[in-house]
């Protein structure tokens, strides 16, 4: 009990000291409670937090469905999972607060934003695992890894701290089963083309690593003895990355006694490629 109000003492203070400002447009917020449920990540203002709820709610032109709720995304999928967890749509260019908060997730190492989004996305994924009849604590979590360069450039890799942050929620492992290898920006490429790039530089950890050497306190079958992996990234625009990602693992789940299930989730589906944008 000493400890815990040890902690918030010291973010409050904290706070005071650095006092944070919205995602969405750089409005400095109040270091204090204000009542808001998001007051605990310190993401929005008040103005933003209502357009971050709109934006979540808007509606597919094809499905007539919300973003989480979305079945345009890829057939490869569809077979594996009833949706795929997601939060909202993102197009690049149009520079809304979906595109802005996709910009702070890559650009800024913003462990409120990190917290705020897991557990956003944390009861699309107990949902769906509910509907698998798993348990929320049978599962782990992995991600799509950033390019060597990008993380080098930029200090982090945007989709690790997510999958951390929705590790930490759930009580369970995240681990980091994928690697990628040299490779073009798949911002730049088509389908074909990102098709392509992710068989070249996508991999399995323990095939280029020696995942055994890195966990050998743990054997690979102790670290596999669960019923699902959850793989993330942080948008899904052609969904070829994680189409490969999901592939690769389902070869590593092969290995495994348990044989787990391997499922993706995201925070964005670019409306290009599903949805929204196929209808006027």
């Amino acid at each position: 009990m000493i400890v815990n109000s040890q902690n918030k003492i010291f973010k409050t203070a904290k706070r005071l000291l650095f006092v944070p400002t919205c995602i969405g447009c750089r409005a400095r917020l109040s270091p204090l409670p204000n009542g808001s449920p998001l007051y605990k990540w310190a993401v929005f203002c008040e103005n933003c937090e209502d357009e971050w709820n709109y934006s979540r709610a808007r509606i597919c032109r094809i499905c007539f469905q919300s973003a989480d709720r979305c079945v345009c995304f890829p057939q490869f999928f569809q077979s594996r999972q009833e949706l795929v967890p997601s939060l909202v749509f993102y197009r690049q260019g149009q520079y809304n607060l979906s595109e802005r908060v996709i910009l702070s997730l890559k650009k800024k190492k913003f462990k409120e934003l990190f917290n705020f989004l897991a557990s956003s996305l944390a009861p699309q994924i107990e949902k769906l695992l509910s509907h698998e009849q798993i348990s929320s604590s049978d599962c782990l979590f992995t991600f799509v890894p950033r390019k060597r360069i990008s993380v080098r450039r930029q200090g982090f890799d945007q989709s690790k701290l997510l999958a951390k942050s929705l590790a930490k929620r759930f009580g369970v492992r995240e681990l980091p089963l994928l690697l990628r290898t040299g490779g073009k920006e798949q911002k730049a490429l088509d389908r074909n083309e990102r098709r392509e790039n992710v068989e070249r530089s996508l991999s399995l950890n323990l095939a280029r690593r020696g995942f055994r050497l890195k966990y050998r306190s743990l054997p690979l079958e102790v670290l596999l003895n669960v019923k699902a992996i959850i793989v993330v990234d942080d948008i899904m625009t052609s969904g070829e990355s994680l189409r490969r990602a999901v592939e690769l693992l389902e070869q590593l789940s092969k290995s495994s006694q348990s044989k787990p299930k391997i499922f993706a989730a995201c925070v964005a589906k670019s409306s290009i490629s599903f949805g929204e944008s196929k209808k006027p």
